[in-house]
């Protein structure tokens, strides 16, 4: 069995594990943990999981015995009894299968109710608050459903912080988070927008030469941290040249639905649609959309032109 999904969901949380010939081996954090010391994924299927790392300790006690498999490219699912536990939401959940052991969870390893680290007071304070549930299956991680239930936010113990897609399994946005007073928080994303929970908002300040940097621009955590030969230049505007937002809704309206628009590769803050010849990008954050065509960007309309051919003629 290919254990890619592993590596890429450990690898993306920041996890520490270790990869064998056979077996990938994750190594949970022991404060408040309210189960074993380490999970061991089989290439054969199979998971155990270990109050200890076995190999560190003649101590350790097999707690747990189950199936793994894969769901999507970064996500996986353990079937253990009559439960199922989800990478996605972090939360084991009432199941029918039947693989396992046939007893249910020990309510020493069953994660239901939630002993957070304190690092995480004025976000459990703030989410109780609001009446939003908090989903904890690593104590170094919280997670909370956005409002639209497409998306995660992930929130790390050091002060780490991602948005995490359900549907493409990939995450789209990193930061930092902070506590703001005792139940509030602030998180800063690696774009430099600003999120305040006193007012539930993003606040990005763009400036047309911030715009004109955005766009087409790859992710700087591609895997091979370099970016592609095409992505090397800057794009180019007239000196002084103004970006003002559409406001035109008989075009605003043709934006509203983001899954129908085009993904330039490694762009995480634009989403791209042609329209009667000139190119336009939605900002996604602030969901603000721009002319690039008639912006003069040339740069950024050259690489759409060639990364999308059929939308160019």
């Amino acid at each position: 069995m290919d254990f890619d999904c592993l590596i890429n969901n450990f690898e993306g949380y920041g996890d520490k594990f270790n990869e064998y010939d056979d077996s990938v081996k994750l190594y949970l954090d022991r404060d408040n943990l309210k189960y074993g010391g380490t999970w061991i994924f089989y290439g054969d299927g199979l998971w155990v999981q270990h109050s200890q790392d076995p190999l560190q300790s003649s101590n350790s006690v097999e707690e747990a015995k189950g199936t793994w498999e894969c769901d999507g490219d970064e996500q996986f699912i353990i079937k253990w009894g009559q439960k199922i536990y989800s990478s996605e939401t972090g939360e084991w959940t009432k199941g029918t299968s039947n693989q396992g052991t046939s007893e249910p969870l020990p309510s020493t390893t069953e994660p239901q109710e939630l002993v957070l680290d304190p690092v995480f007071s004025c976000l459990e304070k703030y989410y109780n608050a609001i009446g939003r549930k908090i989903y904890s299956s690593i104590p170094k991680y919280i997670s909370i459903y956005t409002k639209s239930k497409k998306s995660i936010w992930v929130f790390g113990k050091d002060n780490s912080w991602v948005q995490y897609n359900l549907d493409t399994k990939k995450i789209i946005y990193r930061g930092k988070w902070e506590c703001n007073g005792n139940s509030n928080f602030r998180i800063t994303s690696t774009d430099g927008d600003k999120y305040d929970s006193t007012t539930g908002k993003w606040v990005t300040v763009e400036t047309p030469e911030q715009i004109q940097s955005d766009i087409i621009q790859p992710d700087i955590t591609q895997p091979d941290g370099k970016l592609p030969d095409e992505m090397q230049s800057t794009p180019t505007t007239p000196s002084g040249q103004k970006c003002p937002p559409i406001t035109d809704s008989t075009i605003t309206k043709q934006f509203e639905d983001e899954s129908s628009l085009l993904k330039y590769p490694y762009d995480r803050n634009y989403r791209y649609k042609k329209i009667g010849g000139d190119w336009f990008a939605k900002n996604i954050i602030n969901k603000k959309v721009f002319n690039i065509t008639k912006c003069g960007y040339i740069t950024s309309v050259e690489k759409l032109n060639k990364e999308f051919p059929t939308e160019s003629k």
